[in-house]
């Protein structure tokens, strides 16, 4: 046991050197994976080509590069804008070239350092060096664990050729630079609060806004972070904090309204909803007088049915206790750390998946838009484990009993 005791004690007091040290183990899985080891019958070398969502980026970029605003995308203005700032500097002049040097600069670039700011991340929230180390580590090479795990399937060459280098950021997708930014705008958030530097509050802004630009499926995690900057009751705080949000998001904002008077010229369209949103939910048809724009009818998710069942005795008896259990995990959470860091740990990993998940593409593509909420996960996971540990130790009666 003093052995143990020891190797802690010398883990915790080292843990910085050891977080750098899975940073560059994260950069070395890159580059092993660029260069075929493990190999992976990906369609293009060491990255997965999917087709899809990676065309539209393209094609939106194209446009952006082009100043040709005749359609409107039903995606966020910020990743395509990075492609369109390559073409216009002609270091992509075809998809394949935006490809080779967008994908090892996400995931040798953007996903080793993801490990180092998700180290400083939870020591931040939770207090913890060997917590914010562990969730480092297993980040760190969880492209590996996960090429490992998949070793019984029986199509596990085809399963490891999508989803290990969606988990390592070899993609030409902004899913990695929304996972980046949730984890500093979560450590920024939980900076401000515990030491009230505006520079941090900024940062969270920052952060915030770009997710926001980026891919409005996170933007739930917005919401948590807001609520956390908000629970530590500075309303000047708020103000800067919207302020900044808003002149970065303006970006979006200017893009639709160019659109909306080049290319549309009619006066329905709401500049400041996000174009996800449109997306199967309106029609953009020209007829000879005039451009118009026709709203379809959205099938409802909540059914009358799925609602009656619901609210039976025994599914309202269930939400009734679920409440009170969630209330007093919140509370326990709130009293080991506090009520702004117990918002970030406990809800911030179910905000970067809970928007897609009640889609019906989250079932089809499950580890693409699981993957944002991991390394919140892995951090609350072993903040929990932790808990557990100290809670038995406290306990000799316990401990003993685990111990035989």
């Amino acid at each position: 046991m003093s052995k143990l005791n020891t190797i802690i004690h010398y883990l915790s007091n080292h843990a910085t050197a050891f977080a750098l040290g899975f940073t560059l183990t994260r950069l070395l899985i890159v580059i092993l994976l660029v260069l075929g080891i493990p190999a992976l019958d990906s369609h293009i070398g060491y990255y997965f080509h999917h087709g899809g969502d990676q065309n539209y980026y393209y094609q939106f970029a194209e446009n952006i590069a082009t100043g040709d605003f005749s359609e409107l995308f039903s995606i966020q203005v910020g990743f395509p804008a990075l492609l369109a700032m390559a073409i216009k500097l002609g270091m992509a002049s075809s998809y394949e070239t935006i490809l080779s040097i967008t994908v090892p600069t996400l995931g040798a670039g953007l996903g080793s350092l993801s490990v180092i700011a998700l180290y400083v991340m939870a020591r931040e929230v939770t207090k913890n060096n060997l917590v914010a180390l562990a969730s480092a580590a297993i980040w760190a090479v969880l492209p590996i664990i996960f090429w490992g795990i998949l070793v019984v399937h029986p199509n596990a060459a085809i399963l490891r050729m999508v989803n290990v280098p969606l988990v390592a950021w070899l993609v030409i997708l902004p899913d990695g630079i929304t996972t980046f930014c949730g984890i500093t705008g979560v450590y920024f958030a939980a900076r401000f609060a515990n030491t009230n530097s505006t520079l941090a509050l900024i940062g969270c802004a920052i952060s915030c806004a770009l997710i926001a630009l980026f891919r409005i499926q996170q933007v739930p995690v917005i919401f948590v972070i807001f609520a956390a900057v908000f629970m530590t009751w500075r309303f000047r705080a708020l103000i800067v904090w919207l302020c900044t949000f808003f002149a970065i998001y303006y970006a979006q904002i200017l893009y639709v309204s160019i659109y909306k008077t080049v290319a549309l010229q009619f006066s329905h369209f709401l500049t400041w909803i996000p174009t996800n949103f449109y997306f199967g939910y309106i029609t953009i048809w020209e007829n000879s007088e005039e451009k118009q724009i026709k709203f379809v009818e959205a099938n409802n998710p909540i059914s009358i049915e799925k609602l009656g069942t619901l609210l039976q005795p025994l599914y309202l008896v269930a939400i009734i206790i679920g409440l009170v259990i969630g209330f007093f995990i919140l509370r326990y959470f709130v009293q080991r750390l506090s009520l702004p860091n117990a918002l970030l740990i406990l809800f911030s990993g179910i905000a970067m998946v809970i928007l897609v998940a009640a889609s019906s593409v989250f079932e089809h593509n499950t580890v693409r838009y699981s993957i944002p909420s991991a390394p919140f996960l892995i951090m609350l996971g072993l903040w929990v484990f932790s808990e557990g540990l100290q809670f038995i130790a406290k306990r000799p009666f316990l401990a003993k009993r685990m111990s035989s």
